[in-house]
């Protein structure tokens, strides 16, 4: 899955609310010899639909797009930040596979001790 953004990149730069974190989405087909652009969307990360996210375990957490063969679902609400920022903190603060992670550290350190 492709790295979108590390999650303390998300809290650092979206808790100012004149910050946005764009992407450009391209849709194109391709062909033996050329891809055709079908459409090109510049969209904020807080309007992708959390069905198409998930989390993943490099460093303190990056948000992934789950399948990159599936379009993104956009949601459309002048509201949807708050919302949106508030679903992150909640997903991330009990996403299992990064706790089991910082619980496999914390065996590692406390068989090897802190390396200087």
């Amino acid at each position: 899955m492709p790295n979108m953004i590390a999650c303390s990149k998300v809290c650092d730069l979206l808790e100012e609310k004149n910050n946005n974190v764009l992407y450009i989405i391209i849709y194109y087909t391709y062909t033996s010899h050329y891809a055709q652009i079908e459409d090109i969307k510049v969209i904020p990360l807080e309007s992708i639909d959390w069905n198409c996210l998930r989390f993943g375990n490099l460093g303190e957490g990056q948000i992934q797009i789950k399948n990159t063969n599936k379009p993104i679902q956009i949601v459309e609400n002048a509201n949807y930040r708050e919302n949106w920022l508030l679903d992150f903190v909640n997903k991330y603060i009990t996403n299992q596979s990064l706790i089991k992670e910082l619980k496999k550290l914390r065996n590692i350190r406390r068989k090897y001790g802190q390396v200087s």
